[in-house]
């Protein structure tokens, strides 16, 4: 065979991949369970979802803590999820709430997705030490620490943050969850 077919047949086995790859993840079905830290429009979830062309039901509202989340996505949820982001713990140690009772509140979230045939990833977020010098960041971050005995798969800390991305020490710029999206998608979609 000549050369000019071998280049025609990997031109259109590219494209088949590619296409392929894009019309599976375009019909995936996902839901982000969160708190303001999840609701930005040039944030991590929508960085993801329109890479990947999903379907986001996003169960995140301002100063929502693990209680709330557990109980909208109980309410809420389909049975439908191919994954299932959960991003909580901001509120919850920036209003004092024990630690075990929000890994409790993740962990009933987890079983909920599972349950329903979910993938779920926990996201703790950014090394909140490096970016406020509020002692309540501490215990968030050792919260996030413990977030590694949840049952499902969690997303290393982003660790290196521009604190003037993050100019209130809680909330983050685009680049930070430009960030935050890379290092989703490095560790747990490809």
């Amino acid at each position: 065979m000549n050369k000019a077919y071998y280049i025609a047949a990997g031109l259109a086995a590219a494209y088949a991949v590619f296409y392929l790859r894009k019309a599976n993840s375009s019909k995936k079905n996902v839901a982000v369970v969160g708190d303001s830290l999840s609701l930005s429009s040039s944030g991590w979830q929508n960085i993801l979802a329109n890479k990947y062309h999903w379907n986001v039901d996003n169960f995140s509202k301002v100063g929502q803590t693990s209680a709330n989340a557990l109980l909208k996505f109980k309410a809420f949820a389909k049975a439908s999820y191919d994954t299932v982001f959960i991003f909580l713990g901001a509120n919850d140690s920036y209003s004092g709430v024990n630690p075990s009772f929000t890994l409790d509140n993740i962990k009933q979230i987890i079983n909920i997705a599972k349950s329903k045939g979910a993938k779920v990833i926990v996201i703790p977020g950014i090394l909140s030490e490096k970016v406020s010098k509020d002692p309540k960041a501490l215990v968030y971050d050792d919260l996030k620490q413990k977030m590694w005995s949840l049952p499902s798969m969690v997303v290393p800390i982003l660790r290196t943050v521009d604190a003037k991305d993050v100019p209130d020490g809680i909330h983050f710029g685009a680049k930070t969850h430009k960030q935050l999206a890379d290092l989703i998608d490095a560790w747990s979609l490809k």
